[in-house]
């Protein structure tokens, strides 16, 4: 049971940083269209900017899952890779109770902040374009919940090893390159 929420878990990790990671073009491609109309047709848009910062917001956090199955998170390595996996594990676990909490709490408050917005049709002030925030609110929440979800796998599997357990948990989950 535990092997199938974990291998689904982390399909849809995959799934969702692979599909996200092409936000990435459509952002490129806001942006070269503001550098072609304001440089050289002298007609800046009111739209890129503000655009390409929601699409870039909306990349960093849907890809923070698949980021997190493949270990790509920063971390001090300096120290850490001298420890033994039983030791990084046990490091990891206790730290990724905290690292739970924060989650816990930063995903209760972003779905009170997604529905208040999305009660009041929330729109943006930044730029004369005021676009809708309440649909990036949500893809903050669906963001957190999936990065919730990889870091629940990911305890579970230190928890295997710093018991010492022989299994698919203690094994890492397959690299995949984009």
């Amino acid at each position: 049971m535990i092997e199938k929420i974990v291998v689904a878990v982390e399909k849809l990790s995959k799934w969702s940083g692979k599909t996200c990671s092409w936000l990435i073009l459509v952002m490129l491609a806001a942006m070269g269209y503001e550098v072609m109309a304001r440089y050289v047709f002298s007609s800046p848009t009111i739209w890129a900017h503000e655009l390409t910062t929601l699409l870039y917001g909306g990349y960093c956090l849907l890809v923070g899952a698949y980021t997190y199955l493949n270990d790509e998170h920063v971390r001090m390595d300096i120290v850490y890779n001298r420890f033994s996996r039983r030791t990084k594990a046990k490091l990891d676990f206790f730290t990724g109770l905290l690292t739970l909490g924060f989650l816990d709490v930063f995903l209760f408050v972003m779905t009170k902040q997604a529905v208040l917005s999305w009660a009041a049709l929330e729109y943006s002030t930044y730029s004369p374009w005021e676009p809708p925030i309440y649909p990036f609110k949500a893809v903050m929440v669906v963001a957190t919940l999936l990065l919730l979800l990889q870091h629940i796998v990911w305890l579970t599997r230190n928890f295997a090893v710093m018991l010492n357990k022989v299994g698919f948990l203690t094994e890492a989950p397959i690299k995949e390159e984009f």
